[in-house]
């Protein structure tokens, strides 16, 4: 190796130096438990009721740009939809709502993102390998018959945050599984 070429460990620690300066101005961002009345804080509340705020990577620390504001609409659903496994960061929906449940609306129903465009749409997410679990029947979009693809933080792998379908070109995501910026 001549003396002009830089040494693996200097190779290793520029793209470390690299990957973690990328990160250093993260925005503030917020969970969704912290918005007192999370419809109007998160929405434009015109008709469509797109999302108002960039959405962010629900882990402390990752910083990860999910979605850009006005990307996806607001939409109810019946009940917490994802699958809660034991040693998850994400805390399930109670069985009989209290006041205010981690991803509800209002009036305590749930809610989530709506995303159409497929995976373009997105800032930067991951897709898992169609999944054999499937979502209850009431869970939005499940009339295609095609297996679950569970979306995931393309930079921390923290997930399920959301859901799509194979070949499908919608997706959807947990109100309350990511955090929310300016």
């Amino acid at each position: 190796m001549s003396n002009n070429q830089p040494s693996q460990a200097d190779i290793i620690a520029a793209l470390q130096a690299q990957s973690s300066s990328s990160r250093k101005n993260k925005p503030e961002t917020t969970p969704y438990a912290a918005h007192a009345h999370p419809f109007s804080a998160l929405t434009t509340q015109q008709d469509n009721a797109k999302n108002s705020r960039r959405l962010y990577c629900p882990r402390e620390g990752c910083g990860s740009l999910i979605l850009l504001a006005e990307t996806a609409q607001w939409i109810p659903a019946a009940g917490d939809l994802i699958p809660t496994v034991s040693g998850s960061p994400f805390t399930p929906t109670p069985p009989h709502p209290i006041s205010n449940p981690p991803n509800s609306t209002v009036d305590g129903q749930a809610a989530y993102w709506h995303i159409t465009g497929g995976p373009m749409a997105f800032e930067n997410v991951g897709y898992s390998r169609p999944s054999d679990k499937s979502l209850p029947p009431s869970a939005p979009g499940m009339g295609s018959g095609k297996k679950v693809k569970w979306l995931i933080c393309a930079d921390c792998d923290l997930g399920p945050i959301g859901w799509s379908f194979e070949g499908g070109s919608e997706s959807w995501l947990d109100v309350g599984r990511v955090r929310y910026g300016p």
